[in-house]
């Protein structure tokens, strides 16, 4: 009877931590991050006309996932399924590039009818890059531009693109800045108007690093540069591009790693999201007064950099150009925060070749969890096999760091471990060719704010780690209304035009459904998004993509952790631990005393 009861309750124990583990699954789950289900965008200005772009789409789910791929201005509309965890390459027509200052007929909408990943790239020989985009759900208000210094007649750049109606965008650069045939003094204000599905690009020779973007409604913003070269006062420029994470999504702690086969190190930078920030990169002290305020460093070794801050920051990393060391070329990539690594699937694909060039692709992982042999590339362990170890009855969290070499094609990184989290850098490198992306992270709201109801003070502060994530409903279709008689329109876009600003440090820039004062390059915004996402044919339009080792991991074994594991999971209430403790000592007295309830006693 007592080893009946104690069997009983030792199930009763492994269903109730499995469910806990679930739990904290789908909690984690619904926190967001660059996996989504809509993505609008521009690809900003190659130096010259692209060779091509495209988007590596990779679906993270079993079974079959739509998609739609449209640039409603040139009227073109690809649907592709993917299948499981494949990956497959959309070719978009070189015309969806920017050019110039101005309004564009260059926005691309992607959606899909599960989560995917999606990373774009900007193509031209001997000068590419590409950015991970960003799902529309979590597009942000505020946002700092990083880029990089030109070269000769190259510019510094970067695009808006608003998600919504009647969307109000503030800019605030950090030098002068010319838009049409004004010139905007550093510190004045641009304000101008954007409807859902326009795009604008603002261009200089000047480093636009540190301009600040804010909006009434959620935007896009990509930054970079046409062809810039690293470090400054060298020959030799690649494009760059990094599609950016709002301000609020900023970390204060990261780990940075080497690139591979890089004898000469590289640059990178640290941008202040707010005034008076201190930052500690492996001992050294570095302060940013203002708000946009970076600071360049130049690292020469080979190991992993640990950088603190007391205020948020972007950090970003740039390879530096072939003539420091015969190798690569610059590229742009933006470095997760600790705070924001992932948990779950990424799928991603490398870019193999420009023009006659071969490349060489890496994946630069950063790792921090309670088991690091649990998470996999391509089903393959990526650190050796090691121990938990207990620290004081409890788990020691380990962290790890490794770059490894990839083989072309596509790629599955997976840890479904409760309490582990990861980034991974996709770059690569050939002669006088480089590119460089993350491919995924979370985008947690880290700063909040609160206003005074009296004063109008607003005050920030660190976001409680306890509060319920934000929920990730699928992104709805923006509602169709009328545009201005006789002028293309995307779908919602109706006649608006601000009124004039009091403050006569601010400008007004018509938006592009209203004649501008000066002529512009590439007129007006066009096309439309459909309402409703349309059947994919029964083939995928690409066919022959290269097959994973095995597709997604089963929802049955995703459940099964080590229970070393599962009882470090963050998350378990301590009201159901005390429970069955109670419950583990009666069954362990009913044995010792075999007690015999009354009912069932004889005479």
């Amino acid at each position: 009877m007592a080893g009946l009861l104690k069997m009983r309750l030792l199930v009763v124990l492994i269903l109730s931590l499995e469910v806990i583990s679930v739990t904290a699954q789908q909690k984690r789950a619904s926190i967001p991050d660059t996996r989504g289900r809509e993505f609008i965008f521009a690809f900003p200005s190659n130096y010259d006309i692209p060779d091509a772009l495209f988007v590596h789409i990779g679906g993270l789910s079993d079974g079959n996932t739509k998609v739609e791929v449209t640039v409603p201005a040139l009227n073109f509309e690809r649907f592709i399924n993917i299948t499981n965890t494949n990956v497959s390459r959309v070719d978009i027509p070189v015309e969806a590039v920017c050019i110039g200052n101005g309004f564009q007929n260059t926005t691309v909408l992607i959606r899909s009818s599960k989560d995917v990943n999606v990373q774009a790239m900007n193509v031209k020989d001997k000068s590419i890059d590409g950015f991970l985009a960003i799902p529309s759900d979590v597009l942000g208000t505020e946002y700092i531009v990083p880029s990089y210094a030109t070269v000769g007649t190259e510019k510094s750049q970067f695009t808006i693109t608003a998600k919504s109606d009647m969307t109000t965008v503030t800019i605030t650069s950090e030098q002068e800045l010319a838009f049409g045939t004004t010139l905007y003094t550093a510190g004045q204000e641009i304000i101008f108007g954007l409807q859902r599905g326009q795009t604008i690009q603002f261009q200089s020779q000047t480093d636009l690093s540190g301009t600040r973007i804010t909006s009434d409604k959620p935007i896009a913003v990509l930054s970079g540069s046409t062809c810039a070269v690293v470090p400054q006062k060298t020959s030799r420029c690649d494009h760059m591009v990094e599609m950016i994470p709002p301000v609020n999504t900023w970390g204060k702690r990261f780990s940075l790693q080497p690139l591979m086969d890089r004898e000469s190190g590289y640059i990178f930078r640290l941008y202040a999201a707010r005034n008076n920030t201190v930052v500690k990169v492996s001992g050294a002290t570095v302060q940013l007064e203002r708000q946009g305020q970076f600071m360049e460093l130049n690292q020469l070794a080979e190991f992993p950099l640990g950088i603190n801050a007391d205020k948020p920051i972007l950090l970003v990393q740039y390879a530096k150009g072939m003539q420091t060391d015969g190798v690569g070329d610059p590229f742009m990539t933006i470095i997760p925060p600790i705070e924001q690594y992932l948990n779950g699937i990424v799928t991603f694909a490398t870019f193999d070749q420009s023009g006659l060039t071969n490349i060489s692709s890496y994946a630069a992982i950063s790792l921090t969890s309670p088991s690091l042999f649990t998470i996999t590339l391509n089903d393959v362990t990526v650190l050796a096999e090691e121990p938990d170890v207990t620290v004081h009855g409890g788990m020691f969290s380990f962290g790890a760091d490794r770059t490894v070499a990839l083989t072309a094609g596509s790629h599955v990184f997976a840890n479904f471990m409760p309490n582990g989290f990861f980034s991974l850098i996709l770059y690569g490198f050939g002669q006088g060719v480089a590119y460089g992306l993350p491919t995924g992270y979370n985008l947690r709201k880290l700063t909040c704010s609160s206003k005074d109801p009296q004063t109008g003070a607003v005050e920030e502060f660190d976001c409680p780690i306890e509060e319920e994530p934000q929920t990730r409903p699928r992104a709805a279709a923006q509602s169709m209304r009328p545009c201005m008689p006789g002028t293309p329109c995307w779908p919602g876009q109706t006649p608006w035009m601000p009124g004039m600003a009091s403050n006569p440090s601010q400008t007004w820039i018509p938006i592009p459904n209203l004649p501008p004062p000066e002529p512009l390059p590439d007129g007006q915004a066009g096309g439309e998004i459909p309402d409703n996402l349309a059947p994919p044919p029964d083939l995928p339009l690409y066919p022959g993509q290269p097959a994973l080792p095995r597709p997604l991991i089963p929802l049955d074994q995703q459940t099964c952790f080590p229970w070393s594991a599962v009882m470090a999971a963050a998350g378990a209430p301590a009201a159901t631990v005390f429970c069955l403790m109670l419950i583990l000592a009666f069954a362990i007295l009913c044995s010792k005393y075999r007690w015999i309830p009354p009912r069932m006693r004889k005479g």
